[in-house]
């Protein structure tokens, strides 16, 4: 997703949902043999007894907007700059065609893989990220209107590889979709507007927005893990540096950053073979920081061709993040503020948003 746009929660329409069968991928998946194994004992399938195991799979939700600073009164959380993206997303136990090239002899994740291993899972997506101007700065109602940021919003859909390991995880991504009044912002505003009746029910400039486009993002991200643990083993904390870049139309962009959690029975965020032996409950706060070398932003350079409206883009942009989270079981939520560096010359110096995610994570099961 891009960050640093603006709007309220939107509603995904029939439109995206069709972007969805535009991405051609071919998962496979089937039930693997594996060991069963009681909690606290390797996942290692071993020569001798067997069962068969239904792979594990996830799915979550992601809510992102600034009326989630609850820091802030109600009346007073901005409705500017990033203020709402959402995503519903599903990781599968598969493997796409297109991953073979990305991770050759891996097999689909079985849940049950020893930690020297190494395995395949797919996870789709679709999102929908809206960004508009500061309140009262509206196109055409002040002189300065074209020195803020331009209404925007991109409609997409992401097929995602991702290969597993116990410390590491890799993945290469494809997103295609729209922007300009095919990605339904303009509907989505004026729609969460009308039902929370805090903000303006009658949203203006939308006419302004960058225009129709179709959009390709390409993404590859490199992770690794570091815990530490407690005497009993126990893990308490854990460092998560990253490394990626984007290609696209939509977005061009180089990035790298850090997550890092402090907390009580801390689980691998990514290694589903941990979901069979992990401890039922977990909580945690957590900080991170990334920064991004920009070299195309569509929402703020404008379409490709012909761009109507654009401002100037700020090529280095930081962001740093806060929030607590916890796990119950399956069941995993998280809140996080987060705050990002000025990403155009005439934008603020700083503007902040908070993500809500929630999902639920289903290990590898004994089949009868």
């Amino acid at each position: 997703m891009l960050r640093g746009g603006a709007t309220r929660r939107g509603g995904l329409g029939r439109a995206g949902w069709l972007l969805v069968t535009a991405i051609a991928v071919l998962p496979t998946s089937s039930p693997v043999a594996a060991q069963s194994t009681p909690p606290g004992a390797s996942a290692v399938p071993s020569s001798g007894q067997r069962s068969r195991l239904a792979p594990p799979w996830r799915m979550s939700i992601r809510a992102d907007n600034d009326a989630f600073n609850f820091w802030r009164e109600v009346t007073d959380r901005p409705d500017r700059e990033y203020t709402n993206g959402d995503e519903v997303s599903f990781e599968l136990s598969a493997a796409p065609w297109w991953g073979g090239a990305f991770a050759k002899r891996r097999h689909p994740c079985r849940g049950a893989e020893a930690d020297d291993e190494r395995c395949l899972t797919t996870s789709f997506s679709i999102a929908q990220d809206m960004y508009t101007p500061r309140p009262g700065r509206e196109p055409r109602v002040v002189p300065e209107w074209q020195d803020e940021r331009p209404y925007a919003a991109w409609l997409h859909g992401t097929a995602e590889a991702r290969l597993l390991g116990e410390r590491s995880l890799r993945t290469v991504s494809l997103s295609l979709g729209v922007t300009g009044p095919p990605a339904a912002g303009e509907f989505a505003q004026r729609t969460a507007h009308k039902l929370t009746g805090v903000y303006s029910r009658q949203p203006v400039g939308w006419d302004t927005q960058i225009g129709f486009e179709p959009g390709v993002v390409i993404a590859a991200r490199e992770t690794r893990r570091f815990v530490a643990h407690t005497r009993s083993g126990r893990a308490v904390a854990d460092f998560v540096p990253h490394v990626g870049a984007s290609l696209g139309n939509v977005l061009t962009e180089a990035e790298t950053g850090f997550r890092a959690r402090l907390g009580v029975n801390l689980s691998n965020p990514w290694w589903t073979s941990e979901w069979r032996t992990r401890r039922p409950f977990e909580l945690y706060v957590l900080g991170g920081l990334r920064g991004e070398a920009v070299a195309h932003n569509i929402t703020l350079d404008g379409n490709t061709f012909h761009a109507d409206r654009r401002v100037e883009r700020t090529p280095l942009v930081g962001e740093y993040s806060i929030g607590l989270g916890g796990r119950a079981h399956g069941f995993v939520a998280e809140w996080r503020a987060v705050t990002r560096t000025r990403e155009y010359r005439t934008g603020p110096r700083a503007h902040a948003h908070s993500v809500l995610f929630a999902g639920y994570e289903i290990p590898a099961r004994d089949l009868p």
